[in-house]
């Protein structure tokens, strides 16, 4: 549904009016007595760049929206290109820094050569993703991703992580620990690199949808996770810690 507001209050209290010579829908506001014509262009255009992100979100690639929408691929790209920046990382942080599990994903670009290593930090007591880094399985790789940690989680939280090397070189000994799949530790982050190459194409191996460009890559994974967080929230799993 696509709610019609008048364009000089906003308010929703409106009635029709008739209608013009071409046609056109007229309409009376109660909200402030205006008397004039609907413009729903620009909800209509918010309304199919919201169901765009929303199929971006459920697998479908940019040729199968462009099919089930009827729009052009390039109308598509230029949609999401807009589509506001995901700001994941600029949500306030939980008031009691927890433990936060590290790990990476193996995806690649273009070609299988082209490896493109998604480096993930999930908060253990709320499912949140509090940290993201895009690159290679190098220490600078590691260095963004303990950069992208909210600062509250560098002073006071305690990373658990594999005993890949970069790991002990970049986060500090005393916010660190090594410790195998035996632990536990790191189960959670495990469980959503599940579920974050189920809902992403790009990242399903063996397939035909995998990404053409590093940049869309790392949208498409960005868009996924402040998605994610949302649901999160909306929920209220992160009032209820």
């Amino acid at each position: 549904m696509i709610a019609i507001t008048c364009r000089r209050c906003g308010s929703t209290q409106l009635r029709k009016n008739g209608r013009t010579t071409s046609g056109q829908q007229k309409f009376h506001c109660k909200g402030c007595n205006f008397y004039g014509t609907l413009d729903t262009k620009d909800q209509e255009r918010a309304s199919r760049c919201e169901t765009v992100e929303k199929l971006q979100r459920e697998r479908l690639s940019q040729r199968a929206i462009a099919r089930t929408l009827r729009m052009s691929r390039t109308t598509v790209v230029t949609i999401l290109k807009k589509s506001p920046d995901t700001d994941w990382r600029n949500h306030s942080t939980i008031g009691r820094a927890s433990d936060p599990g590290t790990r990476r994903m193996c995806s690649f670009v273009t070609r299988k050569s082209n490896v493109v290593w998604v480096w993930i930090a999930l908060e253990r007591q709320t499912r949140r993703i509090v940290g993201l880094a895009f690159g290679d399985r190098t220490t600078e790789t590691c260095q963004r991703l303990w950069q992208s940690l909210p600062p509250d989680y560098r002073k006071r939280a305690i990373c658990y992580s594999d005993f890949w090397v970069p790991y002990a070189k970049v986060l500090p000994a005393k916010r660190h620990r090594a410790v195998g799949k035996e632990s536990g530790e790191t189960a959670h982050i495990e469980r959503f690199n599940n579920t974050l190459r189920q809902r992403c194409a790009n990242l399903i191996r063996k397939t035909l949808s995998f990404s053409q460009d590093e940049h869309w890559h790392e949208v498409r994974i960005r868009l996924f996770i402040d998605h994610y967080n949302r649901q999160l929230e909306r929920y209220g799993l992160l009032a209820s810690v």
